[in-house]
């Protein structure tokens, strides 16, 4: 194999459109094979060029015991597949103490952000090729936090926006409250293994988890917040680029919900921002329809619509259906606690369905998305 035919060029431009895994179990070949695979450039080639990128679900459980892996790849298509493949255990970095397993808080090009309760051990894994880096870093429950790639600087960022509170605050509020002094945002450096601080921007929101943990999209981070003067609902995001804050307002009709839901959770569905409205009556409060509305054109407050309602019993909370995914077809992927995980369409009706005990009473359903890659640690 050292002597073939094949121009390096050729294979190069062959091997960038295979998928993650057939890519790395070609790296035993040769030495050639490997040290192409290998090459950083050519990672973010595959990653930036793939034909066919391979998405897959992190499920993390209550106790923190395990992290699973689901591939939905073959099981989106069509009703027909195999719905969906067994879930795969994942080998986690272990913490290096407490008594609480590190689990995803977010997810960004292949890599997951990992910590356990309240932002210690902070690391940065890659599922695919099981290379991990601790960070330097720690954080609160009151802490806004987000994981972002500057294309700019080839650089992957952790971004903290820090509050400080006064003795007489109450340590851990249910709803986070910013009047405080002295806002701060922590940018800390991948590449430089450094934080960097900005400071002196004004910062008058309040918000309450899992809404802390921010989402990278269009090269920005965001939260959803609610404004402490007008307790108006919006979205902030912070820009890795310029390094700077925007608000994003919501429609009208996403206002007007926020003030009716239990509760609201900011997602990424379909490469868009979307809202995760939890637990409205109807029918004389015999039943709840939860309802997700998506934000069709970044930044344009008119362009938020209401793509699903998802129903359930209002006395039975494990009827609520927790939003996963979008599948190529355009229908839902979502789990709920009784251990299903479902095919949706946008009247909630289920298209195919799958029972996983290991999911079951799980609290919090948490899942995070994450594309397949072998792209190296800055």
């Amino acid at each position: 194999m050292e002597n073939s035919t094949l121009p390096e060029e050729l294979l190069v431009e062959i091997l960038l459109r295979l998928p993650v895994k057939s890519v790395v179990r070609l790296k035993c070949v040769c030495k050639l094979w490997l040290s192409l695979i290998f090459d950083p450039q050519f990672a973010k080639s595959h990653f930036d060029l793939a034909a066919k990128p391979t998405h897959h679900v992190l499920t993390s459980f209550n106790n923190g015991s395990q992290i699973t892996s689901l591939s939905f790849e073959g099981s989106l298509t069509d009703v027909s597949d195999k719905f969906p493949p067994a879930p795969c255990k994942l080998d986690v970095p272990l913490p290096s103490y407490g008594p609480h397993a590190l689990r995803p808080v977010v997810c960004c090009r292949g890599f997951v952000l990992l910590a356990n309760e309240y932002g210690r051990d902070v690391t940065v894994w890659n599922p695919t090729t099981g290379t991990h880096r601790k960070l330097p870093v720690t954080y609160d429950d009151r802490t806004l936090v987000g994981f972002g790639y500057d294309k700019s600087t080839d650089d992957y960022l952790l971004v903290l926006i820090r509050q400080y509170y006064c003795k007489q605050c109450v340590r851990r509020p249910k709803i986070m409250n910013s009047h405080v002094p002295h806002p701060q945002i922590q940018v800390f450096s991948l590449k430089a293994n450094a934080p960097s601080l900005i400071s002196g921007f004004k910062f008058d929101f309040k918000y309450e988890p899992p809404n802390t943990e921010g989402l990278f999209l269009n090269q920005s981070i965001h939260w959803l917040v609610e404004s402490n003067a007008t307790n108006i609902p919006l979205i902030v995001a912070f820009d890795l680029i310029d390094r700077s804050l925007t608000e994003i307002p919501l429609s009208i009709d996403c206002v007007e919900l926020w003030h009716c839901k239990d509760h609201c959770y900011l997602k990424v569905l379909g490469g868009c921002l979307s809202l995760h409205y939890l637990g409205f009556q109807y029918e004389g409060g015999d039943g709840i329809r939860d309802q997700i509305w998506v934000m069709k054109e970044y930044k344009v407050p008119s362009s938020w619509i209401k793509c699903f309602v998802l129903q359930g019993n209002i006395s039975d909370r494990k009827n609520h259906s927790w939003p996963i995914c979008l599948s190529r077809d355009g229908a839902l992927l979502a789990s709920r606690r009784d251990g299903r995980i479902m095919k949706l369409n946008d009247n909630g009706e289920v298209l195919k369905q799958h029972r996983d005990d290991g999911l079951k009473n799980n609290h919090f359903p948490h899942h995070h998305m994450y594309r397949e890659s072998f792209l190296p640690l800055p």
